[in-house]
């Protein structure tokens, strides 16, 4: 089941949205995500502002209306908060802001499923991966950017404790640190 069970991770891919969101500052990109600042844009940070609110959301000739567990608004949250919250509709407004195909491309490069989309329900996890890909993918998180590819077996050892294998992680540089 964990290489074969393709299921929605829903709200544990939000960090691959957020990721995306944050990487481009690296990039130089600048969003108007806060439309009362004093600067026209900005790059995106913990301190980007997002409105919570019931929003629809619009691609590819349908509408997307995601709405909060709970069934509740904040009004005007930052990231960090809609991301300690994790809260859907801030969610995928910053995934707009920034273009689906940017989240599209963070998740391929961190082993996820390559038939997943970039609509807007791509932001809360609709899209269909397996433990094993997940797992990996969370494995950047922890190692600096460094997706480690998962493994079962780090060593074939002798009746006598000598090791007759051993086999190193393969590892890739696939997000900032």
């Amino acid at each position: 089941r964990i290489t074969r069970a393709f299921r929605q991770p829903g709200s544990i891919f939000k960090p691959f949205a957020y990721a995306a969101a944050l990487e481009t500052a690296l990039d130089g990109f600048t969003t108007d995500l806060n439309p009362n600042d004093d600067e026209a844009s900005s790059p995106i940070s913990p301190l980007t502002t997002l409105v919570d609110e019931p929003t629809i959301f619009y691609s590819r000739d349908k509408d997307y209306t995601p709405r909060n567990y709970g069934g509740q608004y904040n009004g005007l949250v930052t990231l960090r908060e809609a991301f300690l919250h994790s809260l859907n509709v801030p969610t995928v407004m910053l995934a707009q802001s920034i273009g689906y195909d940017r989240v599209v491309s963070l998740a391929r490069r961190m082993g996820l499923n390559p038939q997943i989309l970039g609509y807007p329900s791509v932001a809360l996890g609709a899209f269909e991966v397996t433990p094993l890909e997940i797992a990996g993918a969370y494995t950047a998180f922890a190692n600096g950017g460094q997706r480690v590819e998962p493994h079962a077996v780090r060593s074939v050892m002798s009746h006598d404790g000598h090791p007759l294998k051993t086999y190193q992680p393969q590892r890739q540089n696939v997000l900032s640190p």
